[in-house]
């Protein structure tokens, strides 16, 4: 007897608890698998070049502004210096008709303007070769070599930020009274120590018909709404691709 009621009270501790647990009720609820996926930033060359130096490499931490490969600066410093004797010399011209001629000072002051902004392009072209991360988070790859050679556009290196990290489902019309925007929902993997939680950012406005790719538990053809969910707790151990089922009540 003693025995059965310790069984009890286990019970009833485990529902008072609450958290993430898995559902034992003999109706199974809908669940729904969805993606990890965070933002991702594809970095690009702004100029033409040749890689000098490649300072990162695939998997390591950055910091925003962190340099990550440079490209050869040498013409773009001659560039340089070359802009700033020409700006001398038009404030040495400049000197030279002052309080001369009205028409003479006008022409000499463009001309000290148009060889300021000679330098301020030129130094805006040596800043770029330094290509450095737009934000803080890990690289994914980095398909460069030094003595390689890039084009304006060229992809130098993919960063994603896997301190945000979202999961999208799509849910099908009938089961979407039961979750709503800002709710606090748990995910489940298998694989997982720790079942992550997270919380519900974004429910579409508009039915959809549900995208292949998404089918899981639920038949294609329904009208269903996208609903994504960003992770708030215990998802340290979750990366970008994994698959996570979502469970509603």
């Amino acid at each position: 007897m003693a025995k059965k009621s310790l069984i009890i009270m286990i019970l009833i501790f485990s529902l008072l608890a609450g958290g993430c647990s898995l559902n034992s009720t003999k109706n199974t609820p809908p669940s729904f698998d969805g993606i990890a996926e965070t933002d991702q930033y594809e970095v690009k060359a702004e100029i033409a070049g040749k890689v000098n130096d490649v300072y990162v490499k695939e998997g390591d931490e950055v910091k925003k502004g962190q340099i990550l490969v440079t490209l050869d600066d040498s013409l773009l410093k001659n560039q340089l210096e070359t802009a700033k004797a020409n700006l001398e010399l038009a404030r040495l011209k400049y000197e030279q008709v002052e309080g001369k001629s009205q028409n003479l000072e006008d022409q000499a002051k463009a001309g000290i303007k148009l060889a300021q902004t000679q330098v301020d392009l030129a130094k805006i072209q040596l800043e770029k070769a330094k290509i450095s991360s737009p934000v803080r988070g890990t690289v994914l790859t980095i398909p460069l070599k030094p003595g390689e050679f890039v084009n304006p556009g060229t992809t130098v290196a993919t960063i994603i930020d896997l301190n945000k990290i979202y999961v999208k489902y799509y849910i099908p019309e009938k089961y979407l009274n039961r979750i709503k925007l800002g709710d606090t929902v748990c995910v489940m993997n298998e694989n997982l120590k720790m079942a992550p939680t997270g919380k519900v950012v974004y429910i579409s406005p508009k039915g959809e018909f549900t995208p292949k790719p998404a089918e899981t538990r639920e038949d294609q053809s329904e009208i269903s709404y996208l609903v994504k969910i960003e992770l708030t707790k215990d998802y340290q151990d979750v990366r970008p691709g994994m698959l996570l089922t979502l469970t509603l009540p």
